[in-house]
């Protein structure tokens, strides 16, 4: 790596796929660029058959897991609870932005399945604007090898 370059952070996304399939989480496709701010490296992933686990509640409409580069992993629930309008839910996945990716699966399934993986709070870890060397050799690691 030289300069400022910036690391494909797919295959790490993949990564963490990869586990929660394993774990019998569905997924569906990438959804990538999930920010409003394009510059901003974010990927969401949305739970396929999400109202079979036991966190699901009447009003409940979407589940997805996302990663962007500023807060790491989060787990959001969007609602629609009846004259109150679309509401969003979300759980920290923990303080690291490119943790293990059998961590965060393990943290997914233990809110999925009702209990405490996360945090109800959604701190800013790092701009995106700011260049990290340590966050990019992070997601280095995940790329594959030719």
């Amino acid at each position: 790596m030289t300069g400022h370059d910036r690391i494909d952070h797919i295959p790490y996304i993949q990564a963490v796929v990869g586990e929660l399939e394993a774990l019998g989480i569905n997924t569906g496709a990438l959804i990538n660029g999930a920010s409003s701010d394009s510059s901003k490296r974010a990927t969401s992933v949305v739970i396929l058959n999400w109202d079979a686990w036991p966190w699901r509640e009447w009003d409940d409409i979407h589940a997805e897991v996302m990663w962007d580069e500023e807060c790491g992993w989060t787990v959001h629930k969007v609602a629609e609870p009846e004259n109150h309008g679309v509401t969003h839910r979300r759980w920290i996945l923990g303080p690291e932005l490119v943790p293990d990716p059998t961590e965060v699966a393990l943290r997914v399934e233990a809110i999925v399945n009702g209990g405490n993986g996360g945090h109800h709070a959604e701190p800013q870890r790092r701009n995106a604007a700011n260049h990290s060397p340590r966050l990019e050799m992070a997601l280095a690691y995940y790329l594959p090898t030719r």
